[in-house]
This record gives structure tokens, C-alpha cells and sequence, in this order.
């Protein structure tokens, strides 16, 4: 818990605490299938009841040309990530879950207002219902600051997608929302200023945040901040005033995607779990052979202040941390971002925009380095740049058990490096601009251009 304190409200702090105690939080390693809950069937791990998820597998042609096969998690419905908040005398009040999660580094970490499943929404589970949902079913619109579909990890889920919204209530809509333990308002500022805190806001809060209209969600204009003690927050104000070619840039980074989405792939066939070469079933689920990659593990969970107080699931578990890295440089005469036209086996747009640098857990940069020339230059750009900002998440702890992602925001200098088509360089303007949109950053470029926000 020690590394929340320097980035969050002593208040928020507290509460995050007080909410551990009170979950009570147990996780243990269970085999599969004792419950009953989760078994084999038609080569994949699924739910008794036919919801949720699923865990199958997939065999594909990489991008370097080689035969690649993986578990892949099948979740079709699309779910819910929503924060609300409140204005009252120029002052905005957001609404968080202090949200205890069996797969988070440090248990408990603050999420959207509402982080639900439609099977949760739909009560497959048989529990109580899930918490603070009514406000998104069907808001005003000039109450939606923000409400588009967003993917979630393409290595990892096959084709899932998120509704990120945010919902403004009037003063008689908070008054008569019901408020759980698990939820409290707290000040917007505050809630930005942790942002790049290791292990304190989930992935599904910086996601949603930053698809708003950052004007909007602030009430100010972003960036117009005392820059004197932070050179991040200089550079991210002269990015975002980089306007001039804004549109031209903004337009350019669409075609480039869509250019890249229109090529052909190659085909993706789906296979059973048990036909995976490169995995094996033990006791508590399937593990990679080499202890490379990752792991489906099953785990038994026993916690308070969910819509069940216990259940068992399988989880991806990864062999190592990821590393993401936004390069940040002069270009064209102002600071721009760099992000990589990226496909991804598993998104359902099949193209999306990812930091420069983006190494998955379980991930190596020595192999991506030894066969990719362009990758190599551009990792010994960043071993020679400033750091401006590090930090270390874990990923949505629903699906993935203590996944560790390290985030690096890093000033490569002048000039920039030189680097293949499919490198974009991206001023804030421009980011800002895409941003709002569905299916254009992955869930790594959301993650890290959150941080930014700390500094609006």
C-alpha cells in the first residue's frame, strides 16, 4: 500500500484501506473443475451456466511468418465502464469504487462508478445487482460526456469490446442514487492527480477517462497549468497547442489505419485447448511448456461487497511484466507522441494505434530487439532518453491474476529518430481528437495517456 501514499488523498488512501479490511479478500490456487463451476467442454474452458466467459484457444500465422497458437478469452458481450459525476460550485466530484479485485497488485484499487459485465448486469451469477448501473441504461444526452465502444487487450481477448461512458447527474439524480460501502465521491482533481500511482487507479478508469472530451470533463481547457516545476507538464502543454496541422495530422492517422485494416490477413483458426502444442493441462489449469508467455490458472475466490461473496474462475498469468513505453520527441517543431499502426490478433477492428514501444507481459525485448532492426533502434533511443514518468499497473485484476505492466513516458530529445511508415507521430491536439472516437488507441495507448491527465 505504500505506494499509493505519495499520489492519493489521505482520505481516498483511508477509505481504499478500510474497504480491504472489510472485503476480506481470499485467493487460493483451486483445481479445475472442483466446484463444478468450470470445465472442459468442446475444447474450452466455460461456465456452468454458458455465461461470463469463455477460455478456447487460437492457431494463426504470426507477423514474422511462423505458425503461433494460444489461449485466447472469449467474451463476446460487451460490458459497462462508467464513472458519474457532479458539479456544484465549480467544483466536480466524481463517483469511484474502491474495487476489490482477485487479480490486483494490492487488492483493492479505485474504478469507474460502474465496471459490469452484461452477464453481471443480467444477474448470471444470482447475486444482487450490480451497483450504481441504472444512470448508464439511458442518459440524457447532454448529460454524456463521453460514450464510445473501446477494445480491450488484442493478445489477449478475442474481438472483446467495453462501453466507456460518463454520465453527468443533476443535483436530484445523486441525491436519489443508492451509494454502496464500496463507492465514494471524491474530488475530480484528486482522482487525476493519482493517475500515474503505482497500483492505484485500474485500467478501466484510465481507459475511461481519458476517451472524454478533456474540456468538457475538466470544465477548463487542459493544460494551461503552472509548468514551471514539471517538464511534463511543459511538454504536454506545447503539444497540445500544436494545433496548426491538427486536422491534417488527425486525418493522416485515420488513413493510416484504415489503410492497414483493409489488408488482408491471414486466416485465424480456432482449435481446442487440449490440441495446443505449446501448453499443457495441470492441476489448476493450462501453463506454457517453456514457462514463457503465460498461463491459465484456476483460482477460488472468497471476498465481501460483490454482487456473490465467493466464486471460482480461471485466470491469464503472466511469466514476466510488460513494458510500455510513449517516446515523446520534437517533431515538426513542436513535442509529439509516437504510436505504431499495430495489429493485433485479437481486436475486432484489427488495427489500432499502440505506444511506440509495447512488450506484453510475459513478453521479451531481447527477441522483439534481435528481429526487428527498426524496434532496436528505437529501444537504444530510449535506454539514451529521459525518463519523464514511471510507473507500474496491473491489469483489469477480472481476467488477469497480478499481471504487471511497467509504463514509461520518455523524452527521446532532438531530433527525432527515424523510424518506418508505420511510426505516427501524434501532438496532443491530435491525440485528443482521435481519442473520442471508438476503436483507435489499444488499451496500452489509453492506459498511458491517462497519466497526461494528471498534469491537465
Amino acid at each position: 500500500m505504500k505506494d499509493r501514499v505519495s499520489t492519493l488523498e489521505q482520505s481516498l488512501e483511508d477509505f481504499i484501506r478500510a474497504t480491504i479490511r472489510r472485503s476480506e479478500l481470499r485467493v487460493e490456487p483451486a483445481p479445475l473443475g472442483q466446484d463444478g463451476a468450470w470445465k472442459a467442454v468442446n475444447g474450452r474452458l466455460r461456465h456452468r451456466t454458458g455465461r461470463f466467459f469463455e477460455i478456447g484457444a487460437i492457431r494463426y500465422l504470426g507477423q514474422s511468418g511462423d505458425m503461433t497458437e494460444q489461449p485466447m478469452i472469449l467474451q463476446p458481450e460487451i460490458g459497462t465502464l462508467g464513472f458519474l459525476i457532479h458539479r456544484r460550485n465549480g467544483a466536480t466530484e466524481v463517483l469511484v469504487n474502491a474495487k476489490v479485485e482477485p487479480g490486483n497488485v494490492g487488492e483493492c484499487q479505485l474504478a469507474p462508478s460502474c465496471q459490469a459485465t452484461l452477464s453481471n448486469q443480467q444477474r448470471a451469477h444470482g447475486g444482487d445487482p450490480t451497483p450504481c448501473y441504472p444512470p448508464f441504461k439511458s442518459p440524457a444526452p447532454e448529460a454524456l460526456l463521453a460514450d464510445t465502444l473501446q477494445s480491450e487487450q488484442g493478445t489477449r481477448f478475442w474481438r472483446k469490446r467495453n462501453r466507456n461512458v460518463i454520465v453527468e447527474l443533476d443535483d436530484h439524480q445523486r441525491a436519489s442514487l443508492t451509494v454502496p460501502w464500496t463507492h465514494v465521491w471524491t474530488g475530480l482533481e484528486d482522482l487525476l492527480g493519482a493517475l500515474a500511482g503505482d497500483f492505484s487507479i485500474n485500467t478501466d478508469a484510465r481507459s475511461v477517462l481519458v476517451c472524454s472530451d478533456w474540456e468538457r470533463l475538466l470544465g477548463r481547457k487542459p493544460f494551461e497549468r503552472d509548468v514551471s516545476h514539471s517538464a511534463l507538464t511543459a511538454l504536454c502543454r506545447d503539444s497540445f497547442r500544436a494545433k496548426s496541422d491538427a486536422a491534417v495530422e488527425t486525418d493522416d492517422a485515420r488513413q493510416r489505419i484504415m489503410a492497414a485494416r483493409a489488408r488482408p490477413i491471414a486466416p485465424v483458426e480456432k482449435v481446442a485447448l487440449e490440441d495446443l502444442t505449446c501448453w499443457e493441462r495441470f492441476e489448476h489449469g493450462y501453463r506454457c511448456v517453456d514457462r514463457s508467455g503465460f498461463d491459465i490458472t484456476h483460482y477460488d475466490v472468497q471476498v465481501q461487497g460483490r454482487e456473490v461473496p465467493g466464486w471460482q474462475q480461471p485466470f491469464v498469468e503472466s511469466c514476466s511484466a510488460g513494458s510500455i513505453v510513449l517516446c515523446c520527441a520534437i517533431e515538426r517543431g513542436a513535442p509529439r507522441f509516437l504510436f505504431k499502426v499495430c495489429p493485433e490478433v485479437g481486436l475486432k477492428s484489427r488495427v489500432e494505434l499502440s505506444p511506440g514501444i509495447c512488450i506484453e507481459p510475459g513478453g521479451n525485448e531481447a527477441t522483439i530487439a534481435a528481429s526487428d532492426s527498426t524496434m532496436a533502434r528505437l529501444f537504444e533511443a530510449v535506454h539514451r532518453g529521459t525518463v519523464l514518468l514511471d510507473s507500474r499497473q496491473s491489469e483489469e485484476g477480472g481476467r488477469f491474476f497480478r499481471d504487471v505492466n511497467h509504463y514509461r513516458i520518455v523524452d527521446l530529445g532532438t531530433p527525432a529518430p527515424k523510424l518506418s511508415s508505420e511510426f505516427v507521430w501524434l501532438s496532443l491536439r491530435s491525440v485528443q481528437n482521435l481519442v473520442v472516437h471508438n476503436e483507435i488507441f489499444t488499451n496500452e495507448a489509453r492506459s498511458v495517456l491517462s497519466f497526461l491527465l494528471a498534469h491537465a
